[in-house]
């Protein structure tokens, strides 16, 4: 169950999404509620975390690969943008790996 806070009264940090799941523990027949808020904190995207930039680029590409039916306007030129974005340590080249294979299907 999710619910969409739209209210622009509201301060900044206001809950902006709000999840309720239920899970059992893998040996138990108890079901227990977990409740996440997510909070708009009001800041763009480009100061968010090193890995926000990777982690978006990622869900685009997966999105606009399996041709999703709510990719929206997501297209491999808006993956490859935020994966340049992209400053974490990359020691084994996963990531610049990542960045070919996106343009290489943004070719095909």
């Amino acid at each position: 169950d999710m619910q969409y806070v739209d209210d622009t009264s509201v301060h900044q940090a206001s809950p902006s999404l709000k999840a309720n799941v239920r899970y059992k523990e893998v040996t138990g027949f108890i079901s227990n509620l977990l409740i996440h808020q997510i909070l708009d904190e009001g800041t763009s995207f480009a100061s968010e975390t090193a890995a926000q930039p990777f982690i978006a680029g990622v869900a685009v590409f997966t999105k606009v690969m399996r041709d999703f039916n709510y990719k929206g306007t997501a297209t491999y030129a808006m993956s490859s943008s935020m994966l340049q974005q992209t400053s974490l340590n990359d020691p084994y080249g996963y990531i610049a790996e990542l960045k070919l294979l996106v343009e290489t299907a943004s070719r095909l």
